[in-house]
């Protein structure tokens, strides 16, 4: 009987020399916390905003930056004028590499609440995950599509189900109580994606995919 062709799945591969810290790390007075990607509802933002404004209450030493916008939006925006937080979370909009590599230097955790849409809609494994551990950032995520093969769990970050909000503050809260926890993920996103998700390991894999279906 005929066979299925065997799906090969190559990782995405990054520009190490584009995303790398300029400076070590430094102590900060605060924590921020650093979503990039569009703002539909397979990112998962406006309950990212719920249980931000929940931590806040707690730790009013922490900050939301959202980089996008999209349809969401909106429901976003006033989720973070809740009366007495509404400095909370900057929205920053869209932004261009440069500016987003900016924000991860200045931000000390990456947080990317993925899920599966209404429509079936989902992630492959987000560029934005892989950019924020090339510059040395825990993350936060769900178990979701492509996630699991970049964070490995209590590993490179801190990974929860989809849609559950008390395990995403959970999770949060963790890395922002521990910072010494937070910078050994961070060195060990970094190793991580120096070993699977360059532009060169993306590129010798394609190859040996190539020479693999052409012999």
């Amino acid at each position: 009987s005929d066979q299925l062709p065997k799906v090969h799945w190559v990782p995405y591969g990054i520009d190490l020399n584009r995303f790398t810290r300029s400076a070590p790390r430094a102590q900060a007075d605060k924590v921020h916390l650093l979503h990039v990607g569009r703002l539909i509802e397979k990112k998962g933002v406006p309950d990212l905003v719920k249980v931000f404004l929940d931590l806040r209450k707690k730790y009013d030493w922490i900050e939301l930056h959202v980089v996008g916008n999209g349809p969401d939006e909106g429901e976003c925006r006033r989720l973070a004028q809740t009366p007495g937080y509404e400095n909370a979370v900057i929205f920053h909009g869209w932004k261009a590499p440069g500016e987003v590599k900016q924000l991860m230097e200045e931000s000390h955790i990456f947080v990317l609440n993925s899920r599966v849409a209404s429509d079936g809609d989902q992630e492959g494994l987000p560029n934005g995950i892989l950019e924020a551990m090339a510059m040395e950032m825990a993350v936060v995520s769900t178990r979701h599509a492509g996630i699991p093969e970049a964070i490995q769990h209590r590993q490179e970050g801190l990974l929860v189900q989809e849609r559950d909000n008390e395990a995403l503050g959970t999770a949060i809260e963790e890395l922002i109580l521990q910072p010494d926890l937070r910078l050994k993920m961070g060195v060990a996103a970094r190793k991580k994606v120096q070993v699977k998700f360059t532009a060169e390991a993306m590129h010798l894999r394609l190859a040996d995919i190539y020479r693999s279906v052409t012999r």
